[in-house]
């Protein structure tokens, strides 16, 4: 096999899961282990390891930076075209596909998948400059808002058993925005410059950095202030926007790319804690 995988899902049957991925424009089965109890998907963004109820540990058969995903959520893959992925699909016989739209305006495709896991297909939506930073200014508010009124208890809440809580969600948005500044400012500083991105598990930061039960006060306070410094920033520089950074296979990325994804994330999130709230009461 080749290089390992670096993200594992967790199911029932190995071979149900793999032919039903298989049949999916862009996954193809790479290696099936019946013995192991595991197969390797070729997905958009990298091989996925499935892991049987006999496999044991799914982290000895990946790299050694990883991710396992949390049973039941929602695994996302990005694709440029959702208009002809939802073609693709329908030929392919594949039901329960949906159309969804945030708030926002970010658009994405959803299915059922294996074992309660949800598939989510997405795209960059192209956006002027000045609603890009709108939407990335518009996160601070809406956080804030999200968490007004809440009861510390509160915090510990959860949409259902093993998804994050409340409090967790907000360490994560905060660590997000902070991995993301350094990239940001050298395309701003030196652009053209490679930068090696680390990738890294949210999980895996979740249990090592105790998410569960510490205070949220500092990780909001970090939020705004990451994103207060670079509203400044891309204010203050010339040609803000079109400046890049190389990765290591010399693929640029612009500032206007890293901003138009964090605003979609921290938004996506302010959503989840108020999906949180409404189950609960809150």
């Amino acid at each position: 096999m080749d290089a390992l995988p670096a993200f594992a899902v967790t199911v029932t049957d190995v071979a149900a899961a793999a032919s039903f991925l298989a049949r999916l424009p862009g996954f193809t089965l790479q290696e099936h282990r019946p013995d192991e109890d595991v197969a390797v998907i070729d997905a958009p963004g990298g091989r996925v390891l499935l892991a049987g109820p006999r496999a044991g540990d799914p982290r000895g058969h990946l790299s050694p930076i990883h991710e396992v995903a949390r049973p039941r959520t929602t695994l996302y893959f990005h694709h440029p075209n959702l208009v002809a992925l939802q073609a693709q699909l329908a030929a392919a016989g594949i039901d329960g596909v949906r159309a969804v739209e945030t708030a926002w305006g970010d658009r994405g495709l959803e299915l059922p998948g294996p074992d309660g896991y949800r598939l989510h297909f997405w795209t960059l939506v192209r956006r002027g400059d000045a609603e890009v930073r709108e939407l990335y200014a518009r996160g601070m508010s809406e956080l804030r808002a999200a968490l007004e009124d809440l009861q510390e208890a509160d915090l510990d809440l959860a949409l259902e058993p093993g998804a994050w809580s409340i409090r967790e969600i907000v360490h994560h948005v905060a660590d997000s925005e902070a991995m993301a500044l350094g990239a940001v400012t050298m395309a701003l500083a030196e652009p053209g410059r490679t930068y090696r991105f680390n990738p890294y598990s949210s999980d895996a930061w979740s249990g090592a950095l105790v998410y569960e039960r510490r205070a949220s006060g500092p990780s909001l306070d970090l939020f705004h202030a990451v994103r207060a410094h670079l509203l400044q920033l891309l204010d203050a520089v010339p040609g803000a926007w079109d400046r890049t950074v190389r990765n290591e296979a010399g693929e640029e990325t612009e500032v206007r790319a890293f901003i138009s994804m964090l605003a979609s994330h921290a938004l996506g999130h302010v959503d989840d804690i108020r999906a949180v709230r409404r189950a609960h009461g809150r």
